[in-house]
């Protein structure tokens, strides 16, 4: 192979390596951005909405109602879906817990990660048994706006549309 067809191919490897260097490093630090937020979320969760959540959901039971709280991780399915990281209560009027494939027809309200916009949108639904509602993105915040009264102003949101009407 001659000299000049060697330095061309060098040259043009040399690039191609270039470049896939620098889109590793971009993944790397698009993934570890990611991550921060996603850990900065799962702190906001323990210290904030969990606290606020828990606090009202003794309220609601006091009304004679049932609350649950549930939190999800971020997670892939086989086909390389995302499910977001989220915190979600749902609320059963009268205490009343619906068979497992009605579960959609309660209100909830979640705090959902989304971690590619680094924002947390609330999802709420007003659904109730035999009467219908929405469902929907309701709010966006960015995680640092969160704070008690935030998620307060969520959840009576979401129980005036229920139970105010």
């Amino acid at each position: 192979m001659e000299n000049e067809t060697n330095n061309n191919l060098k040259s043009i490897f040399d690039k191609y390596d270039k470049k896939q260097s620098k889109a590793r490093e971009e993944h790397a630090k698009e993934k570890s951005e990611k991550e921060l937020f996603l850990d900065n979320f799962a702190k906001k969760v323990q210290d904030v909405i969990q606290p606020a959540f828990d606090e009202l959901a003794e309220s609601i039971k006091s009304r004679g109602h049932d609350c649950k709280i549930t939190i999800e991780q971020e997670s892939h399915d086989t086909e390389g879906h995302t499910q977001s990281a989220q915190i979600r209560m749902s609320i059963y009027p009268n205490g009343q817990r619906p068979q497992s494939h009605r579960l959609h027809e309660c209100p909830s309200i979640s705090f959902i990660a989304g971690s590619e916009a680094k924002k947390v949108f609330t999802h709420v639904s007003t659904m109730m048994l035999s009467a219908g509602g929405t469902s929907g993105t309701h709010n966006e915040y960015s995680l640092e706006n969160i704070t008690k009264e935030i998620v307060e102003k969520e959840v009576i949101y979401l129980l005036s549309e229920c139970f105010g009407k």
